[in-house]
């Protein structure tokens, strides 16, 4: 399986354009290969051809070609065999083919002995960690053989998409079975000693790394600094003890203009499969150490290339990175990975090709541009310095259709400014010296920045970089332009007019005795049919935008279910000028909403759409307004003063999603399952057949006098005070610190309950004269109905979609056992019967699995994991596994506390 002959093994692990680089050769990109200078003869004209991909080199001149040991042979003057040899002995010690031991102890001296890549002589290891490195290497060794013998493992990264043999030769990947380490170490021996501090073994004696695949970390000399382990059977991931050491792929990162930088070594590994060689992990997303900055000044990278991944910790990483990379001379760029891929591997597992990373590489967005140092003659004026100012934007000239700036001597011309935002275009002319170029395009979109700098840059002489540059300066003084304009609040939309027939409808229906059944009647008449509690809530979460304390709501599941439907049919009974439908946000994007945000409902369409969004939003929900600071610089005086834009709150959030959220937003919100059992689908069919119907047709027609009527209604509604007159009687959970924020959001749907039937309960006068509103119990027996189905699936120690699936299996069991006359418990069956019993896909039904499993609700029976014939049963009952919502009082106890029958 592994077996190369060294020949092979040299040419696949020494990049054919980087050793010719090596010799001073420039090359440089031209079509699917490079091109440069022939050292074999006197070559004026670039004549030399290099071909990275199929590892060789022609000379159309001297007609000098063949691979690396060719070139080395032909430069050096000595055979091929002996630059075979010689380039043999250059690679890492690890890739290197070594008699095997037979001495079946370790040893403390060093297995691989000899010259290191790209050094000569032995290796300078300091003699206090001579024994550690050995130690370590043996033991890398030893797991690196256990893989080569263990499908097990094996399947486990082909799994991942990480299935390049020759990567697990190079790069040495191990498996711990388990087994084999204390075999070969005699017990209570110094070695186990040493094993136990590298944190090789446990304290018990036991293989710390016990199933996991590992990877040998080495350092630039070929010595084993680091070890990097990830279980095959879950998410554990480990590292030895104490400081990182070492960088995983470093030793080969010589002669590369860029780098990119991995939250991850299996995030690198998968770039590896991708075909880019120049990668360099870190140890997690803020796992940044003084060893990568020493890589990165050593080896005088021209580009840094972020691709962390794509969740909040990653973009918190980056925002890092950016700061502490700041001061290297080095261009800083993002890689943006499609929605709903979260990390190179995930881009692996989808699919992605060499082609297809190279060109989402090609899209990357600029971060920064280091300032270029002055020349060797002292030159280098404004027009050879990246300005050192925020924005080096001098606004020249503006009207209502065209806006002039100045930077570094180039100036840039900006017409048809109604297209000043994200996903639209203007037209751009810069200029310079009396030449210029003029172009339509998006400033938004990296790609049409990129392609105009460059044509630019071809006309004017200076370079694209520094073009590229100049439009990140001027989206910025066209945020700002905006802000200027925008300052304040903004004009609402104006409100219907009401008459007075439609203010007196809209009274009695807020007077109707059977209000909540009424609205759930229209939701189902606007096309809506089933999941009454989700709808209800959705309706009280939106009434709440006019309380102090809104309810937000996240909903939640699968693609096509339906969460986009449900909020827009809920939200349309709504005053138009009271929401906000967004499918994009910006991180900037909230500060300009017309009309401000203060009693609104927000709809955010997808959450993929709002990831850049994410922080201000949540800071939204919890403290209810938005602040914001932003440099702002005087044109005639060029004096820059820091102000503050706040826009005041509160408002009502909405977002779906079908990934699961982090616990830092669930906790934030209500999440609302959507119904994805075969009875609603039942329910949605009938509907969708019912709309084709004649009876359907008039009914669509009727649900435009069901819309205005609504509209109405909360026209009317007034935002009034909720006094509670039972709180003493109530009570909640208090099983975990989630419940301190539930608690309150169970308070606040009661209060909107009672505020949506105003017009039926009693006001009272406060203290200060104010009318408030009293709650009754009938208000908190339709807000318990709603909280407890909300709060079941919020508090499950697993997902709703697992806890369904286990519901649906038991269901089964029960009937098939029943049938066997057997004990429903000792009833096994398969994941495809539960695929089949379920309908659910593959993905989802691993998902599901895993998360039972793990919560022992279901135990593996027979077979073996990843193998054919893998059983389970089930060891709980739903209700078993349902939560419970101990301490929230019932509405039967509740009306009994306080006296009433």
């Amino acid at each position: 399986m592994f077996g190369l002959s060294r020949a092979e093994r040299v040419k696949r692990h020494h990049p054919i354009d980087q050793l010719i680089r090596s010799y001073g050769v420039d090359l440089k990109r031209q079509g699917a290969g490079l091109m440069g200078r022939c050292p074999f003869h006197d070559d004026k004209n670039p004549s030399l051809s290099v071909t990275p991909d199929k590892g060789l080199f022609h000379c159309f001149g001297c007609n000098a070609a063949g691979t690396v040991i060719h070139f080395v042979a032909k430069k050096e003057g000595i055979s091929e065999r002996e630059a075979s040899a010689r380039l043999y002995q250059q690679l890492p010690a690890a890739f290197r083919d070594e008699a095997p031991r037979k001495d079946p102890h370790l040893t403390l001296r060093d297995p691989h002995p000899g010259p290191l890549p790209g050094g000569e002589g032995v290796r300078n290891i300091p003699p206090l960690d001579l024994e550690a490195h050995s130690l370590l290497a043996a033991v890398c060794r030893i797991y690196h053989e256990s893989f080569k013998e263990s499908p097990a493992a094996q399947r486990y990264l082909e799994g991942r998409s990480l299935s390049n043999k020759d990567l697990w030769l190079r790069y040495q990947v191990g498996y711990c079975e388990g087994g084999k380490l204390k075999d070969a170490i005699l017990h209570g021996s110094e070695q186990e000693e040493q094993l136990r501090e590298l944190g090789l073994l446990n304290d018990k004696g036991n293989e710390s790394f016990y199933k996991c695949v590992t990877f040998p970390i080495q350092d630039e000399r070929g010595a084993y600094v680091g070890l990097y382990g990830r279980s095959i059977e879950g998410q554990r991931q480990l590292y030895l003890k104490g400081p990182h050491k070492g960088v995983w792929n470093g030793p080969l990162l010589n002669g590369h203009d860029s780098v990119i930088l991995t939250e991850s070594i299996l995030d690198a590994f998968s770039l590896l499969h991708l075909g880019q060689l120049s990668v360099m992990p870190l140890y997690g997303a803020h796992g940044f150490t003084p060893e990568h900055l020493r890589l990165l000044e050593q080896h005088n990278f021209k580009e840094a290339i972020l691709a962390l991944d794509n969740d909040e910790a990653g973009r918190q990483g980056s925002e890092r990175l950016r700061e502490k990379l700041a001061r290297l001379p080095l261009k800083l760029s993002i890689l943006q990975l499609p929605e709903g891929v979260k990390d190179p591997n995930e881009l692996l597992q989808k699919g992605a090709d060499k082609e297809a990373f190279e060109k989402l590489l090609a899209e990357r967005v600029l971060l920064a541009i280091p300032s270029p140092q002055p020349s060797p003659e002292g030159r280098g004026g404004q027009e050879e310095m990246l300005a050192s100012s925020p924005n080096p934007c001098k606004l020249l000239h503006q009207d209502a259709d065209l806006l002039l700036y100045e930077i570094s001597g180039r100036r840039y011309r900006l017409g048809d400014l109604r297209a000043g935002r994200p996903g639209a275009r203007v037209r751009l002319t810069v200029s310079q010296d009396g030449r210029s170029h003029t172009d339509r395009t998006d400033l938004y979109t990296a790609r049409a920045r990129r392609s105009f700098a460059h044509v630019a840059a071809a006309v004017l002489g200076p370079q694209a970089a520094r073009v590229e540059a100049d439009l990140s300066h001027l989206i910025e003084a066209l945020e700002d332009r905006s802000r200027h304009s925008q300052a304040g609040p903004n004009p609402a939309p104006e409100r219907e007019p009401m008459s007075a027939e439609e203010e007196r409808s809209a009274l009695e229906y807020l007077r109707a005795p059977d209000l909540l059944a009424r609205i759930l009647a229209d939701v189902t008449a606007c096309g809506y049919v089933g999941q009454d509690d989700e709808k209800l809530l959705c309706y009280l979460s939106a009434v709440s935008r006019i309380t102090p304390s809104p309810i937000h709501l996240s909903f939640q599941g699968s693609s096509s279910t339906g969460k986009s439907e449900l909020m827009e049919k809920v939200a349309a009974l709504f005053p138009p000028e009271q929401v906000e439908v967004l499918s994009f946000l910006t991180p900037k994007s909230l500060y300009y909403l017309k009309g401000g945000l203060k009693g609104k409902l927000l709809v955010v369409d997808e959450k993929a759409g709002a990831e850049g969004a994410e922080y201000p939003l949540r800071s939204l929900m919890s403290r209810g307004k938005l602040s914001h600071a932003y440099v702002e610089k005087d044109p005639r005086t060029g004096a820059s003063t820091t102000r503050m834009m706040e826009v005041e709150g509160p408002c009502v959030v909405w977002d779906s999603s079908s990934e699961i959220a982090t616990e830092d937003n669930r906790n934030r919100v209500f999440e609302v399952w959507l119904d994805e059992s075969p009875e609603q689908t039942a329910l949605i069919h009938a509907a969708q057949k019912w709309r084709y119907s004649e009876a359907g047709r008039r009914r669509r027609q009727d649900a435009d006098a069901i819309l205005k009527l609504h509209r109405n209604v909360h026209r009317l509604l007034a935002p009034l005070e909720v006094t509670i007159p039972y709180l003493e009687h109530l009570g909640f959970p208090k099983d975990n610190a989630r419940t301190r924020r539930d608690h309150a959001r169970v308070l606040a749907l009661l209060a909107a309950v009672t505020l949506l039937h105003q017009q039926q309960r009693e006001t009272r006068a406060d203290a200060q004269g104010r009318p408030t509103l009293t709650a009754t119990l009938a208000d908190y027996s339709a807000a318990h109905q709603i909280a407890c189905k909300v709060l079941r699936a919020s508090y499950s120690h697993v997902q709703k979609e697992a806890l369904d699936l286990l519901e649906t299996a038991h269901a089964r069991v029960q009937t098939l056992a029943h049938k066997e006359q057997i004990p429903w418990q000792d009833y096994l069956f398969s994941r495809r019967e539960i695929r089949e019993w379920t309908g659910t896909s593959e993905p989802k039904t691993r998902r599901c699995l895993g998360e039972l499993v793990r919560m022992e609700y279901l135990l593996p029976a027979g077979g073996g994991r990843g193998r054919s014939g893998l059983r389970y049963k089930l060891a709980v009952t739903p209700e078993e596994a349902a939560p419970t919502l101990s301490g929230l009082i019932s509405p039967a106890e509740l009306a009994e506390r306080v006296g009433v029958t």
